[in-house]
């Protein structure tokens, strides 16, 4: 169980959504293509490889250098609270990263150089977005490496082992359909900065919550609640999406989070609010997905 915290499993979601998007994308744009099983399970493992070892390295270097400790949020910190020790923490790096790189491995192996450099690229962001001497966290560049590792990324590689190739009249349609979840990510994130504002500014750390004035990084907040629908939206007219209306079944949720956001109630359980609407988002954008690609099959 102590395992299971230090990986923050329960952030797993963030790492397994855009797969199914991805994988889902590729057998929606070309009905000829059956699922490829064993490389859908492969992408799952390798992209919950990598968030593993960006999850625990960030805790590694958020405990060395204070930002977590036992008088703030940090006490969440598997190392702060000695739920696991660094050198376990270490071990669980390491083991995370060897099983990445193997899934890495055997993938290009069947498909080809694309996905070793997406392989490279994720393993770049999820090592060095707290990792000196880059530390894109602490550079206010976390956001936009979250968006491009959770939105890009991910759902990319997932298409690619499914399709082999990405086609260029499909990178605009895949990038609607993934752009939702992606920004809900990067909605967790902001959350989190925004609570932590005057936490991160302390310890060195520049985001765009503590970049930006309070009522600013609200607003900021308020948008990545709001956008990910105006998107959906987007592409039901724009490619003829109509199942992805599904997603507006996570409005109320999503009412309630910028209700706690106009009254800057972003204490206690905000962030996981946040999340489970990201999960919610994702699971239905992915039956969405699945009834397209039923349907398209069965005319």
């Amino acid at each position: 169980m102590k395992f299971v915290r230090a990986i923050r499993a329960f952030s797993f979601t963030a790492a397994i959504v855009p797969v199914f998007i991805g994988s889902l994308c590729a057998l929606l744009f070309d009905a000829t293509l059956p699922m490829q099983w064993q490389r859908l399970v492969l992408a799952l493992i390798g992209s919950l490889s990598a968030q593993t070892v960006s999850n625990v390295v960030n805790d590694i270097v958020d405990s060395d250098t204070g930002l977590d400790n036992k008088n703030n949020i940090g006490a969440a910190n598997a190392l702060v609270a000695n739920v696991v020790t660094r050198r376990e923490a270490m071990g669980i790096v390491c083991a995370a990263g060897c099983i990445g790189a193997a899934v890495a491995v055997v993938l290009t192996l069947q498909i080809g150089a694309s996905i070793a450099y997406l392989s490279l690229i994720g393993a770049f962001i999820a090592v060095f977005y707290t990792a000196p001497p880059i530390k894109l966290k602490y550079r206010a560049l976390g956001d936009v490496a979250v968006l491009v590792a959770f939105g890009g990324l991910i759902t990319l590689g997932a298409y690619i082992c499914q399709a082999e190739t990405l086609d260029q009249q499909h990178v605009a349609r895949l990038a609607a359909l993934s752009a939702p979840n992606a920004v809900l990510c990067v909605a967790i994130l902001h959350a989190n900065n925004h609570r932590d504002r005057k936490n991160d500014a302390r310890h060195g750390a520049v985001t765009l919550a503590n970049l930006l004035s309070p009522l600013a990084s609200q607003a900021v907040l308020g948008a990545l609640i709001v956008v990910p629908f105006v998107l959906v939206a987007i592409g039901v007219v724009l490619f003829d999406a109509a199942p992805t209306l599904l997603v507006f079944a996570a409005l109320p949720a999503a009412r309630d989070i910028l209700s706690r956001i106009r009254s800057n109630n972003v204490a206690g359980n905000f962030v996981e609010s946040v999340a489970k609407l990201h999960a919610a988002v994702g699971l239905l954008m992915t039956l969405s997905l699945a009834v397209q690609v039923a349907l398209s099959r069965n005319n």
